[in-house]
């Protein structure tokens, strides 16, 4: 999806890992990329037209690949406004594609969810401060779930769906700042 969204213009700024800073006196919650490349799997790199020999694979054991996006930000850090989880749909569900901003507990599970190694977390910063920061991220960051069924018949239709929702935030952020 990350590769797609870049194809079509839209800047690329990391995919799969994100990295904020536990402690920020910011006012907006900078955020860093965990990872500058995209990581697609064979048939998403099929699918753009990204020839296997230029990208590299991750492992011998997976048959995912890196590749250089094509539109990629110039920055190496960013403010972070909404982080969008994203979840394979059930088969049974009747539309292919859903989206809803969480909050209250149900933000605090979907984000939880999503750390990456919480356990080191944890113990490098503690229980208290690891709290603290999921605390802020939630404080200054809205949550979404973008539901899809991630297959191949499907695929435009969640691209064209995804990028409504981003231009709908966009205006809503512009009537805010207004």
């Amino acid at each position: 999806m990350a590769a797609e969204l870049a194809a079509r213009g839209h800047r690329f700024f990391t995919d799969d890992t994100l990295i904020f800073p536990a402690t920020s006196s910011e006012e907006n919650l900078l955020c860093y990329p965990g990872q500058r490349r995209l990581r697609l799997w064979r048939d998403a790199l099929d699918r753009m037209g990204l020839p296997v020999g230029e990208a590299v694979r991750e492992n011998r054991n997976t048959n995912k690949h890196y590749a250089d996006a094509e539109n990629r930000a110039p920055v190496s850090m960013a403010p972070l406004a909404t982080l969008v989880i994203l979840r394979k749909a059930e088969e049974k569900q009747a539309a292919p594609n859903s989206w809803r901003t969480l909050s209250g507990p149900e933000a605090v599970l979907a984000v939880a969810e999503h750390l990456s190694k919480p356990e080191f977390a944890e113990e490098l910063l503690g229980k208290e401060r690891l709290l603290s920061a999921l605390k802020r991220l939630l404080e200054k960051v809205t949550v979404c779930e973008f539901t899809t069924r991630r297959s191949e018949n499907d695929h435009d239709a969640a691209i064209e769906f995804v990028l409504d929702h981003v231009q709908d935030h966009q205006s809503e952020q512009i009537l805010e700042e207004d």
